[in-house]
């Protein structure tokens, strides 16, 4: 069934018949486009105003401009590339919590399974990660419910594949299958805690790396940028001290930079709640052209909406913070 999501063609579509553009040519499309991306800016910088009050100028922080985003570390390696989009991290960077759910034996083994041939499947993660830690031997998962299993920490034996874990126990059932399971790859009873993420500057971080090259859980890390290229625009770089001494995942959460929208079926970040405020956006710039003024009907349609928007975003993130939780330092913007 097809979904109820604007791409920016149909936003242009919908701009060319508004200025009558029955069969519009290249350049009056080029036009069109560039009047879009003109509102999608517009929306983008949050800033809206009250149409009963001009004068006052309001501005929201869009949830969806600060994505999460993950990392597996590597033994050895303190440096990694931050995606392209990154501008700044919002909060530390935390060590990752992965989990699963109606995962399935592989396929082929039959009956009470045993140690040989315990073999687990991983399906894709939640929560935005892009990618499961690289589990190996002496790692644990915890198995947390299935059919006929026995819950509890579990240590790999062996990774046989990307995809395919063995286990050193038999986890129990007959070809048991709605196996959930989560994993830090640390059990409790190891007695290890993965340390706070601090921040700290590049020249500290090549200073220790220098001083007193050990390896352990990551403690600091910096942020820094890359050297500027045409191909590939500014990106940034993190580094980490110590090297890392196992692999561990980290999870992030950074500030987007967007891009503009092409002529192709490209969707507008935010998604079906708020295309429609972004498509006024760009049909009041078109009245604009037109010359029209300040309570031009779409200019009006846009500012009412931009104000559903941001009530809708609002719900997004929690506003009230829970007693338990309010001290907790989350980091950066703590």
């Amino acid at each position: 069934m097809a979904d109820l999501l604007w791409t920016s063609a149909n936003m242009v579509d919908e701009i060319e018949r508004g200025m009558g553009w029955a069969s519009a040519a290249e350049a009056q499309s080029a036009l069109a486009l560039n009047w879009l991306n003109y509102g999608y800016w517009r929306f983008l910088t949050g800033l809206w105003t009250d149409p009963e009050n001009p004068r006052a100028v309001y501005q929201h922080s869009w949830s969806f401009l600060k994505p999460w985003a993950s990392m597996n570390l590597v033994v050895g390696q303190t440096e990694y590339d931050l995606p392209a989009g990154f501008l700044q991290l919002v909060t530390d960077p935390v060590y990752a919590y992965y989990t699963a759910s109606n995962t399935n034996f592989a396929a082929g083994h039959v009956g009470s399974f045993v140690t040989a041939t315990q073999t687990l499947t991983r399906t894709a993660p939640t929560l935005g990660y892009t990618a499961f830690p690289v589990l190996n031997a002496g790692d644990k998962i915890h198995i947390t419910g299935g059919t006929g299993v026995t819950v509890g920490w579990y240590t790999i034996a062996s990774r046989t594949s990307a995809s395919i874990i063995v286990l050193t126990t038999d986890i129990g059932g007959t070809n048991p299958t709605n196996v959930t399971w989560d994993t830090v790859g640390l059990d409790p009873a190891d007695g290890i805690t993965l340390p706070k993420l601090n921040r700290a500057t590049p020249e500290q971080i090549m200073a220790f790396l220098r001083d007193d090259a050990v390896t352990d859980n990551p403690e600091y890390y910096a942020v820094y940028p890359k050297t500027l290229t045409e191909a590939t625009g500014q990106r940034y770089s993190i580094r980490f001290y110590p090297a890392p001494s196992t692999v561990r995942a980290i999870s992030y959460r950074f500030d987007l930079q967007p891009t503009q929208l092409t002529d192709a079926a490209v969707y507008p970040l935010g998604g079906f709640l708020h295309q429609g405020a972004i498509l006024e956006a760009g049909l009041a710039r078109m009245e604009l052209e037109a010359g029209g003024g300040l309570n031009s009907p779409h200019e009006v349609a846009y500012q009412r909406l931009v104000q559903n928007s941001v009530a809708a975003d609002q719900q997004t993130e929690a506003t009230d913070i829970p007693t338990s939780m309010a001290d907790y330092d989350t980091g950066i913007d703590a």
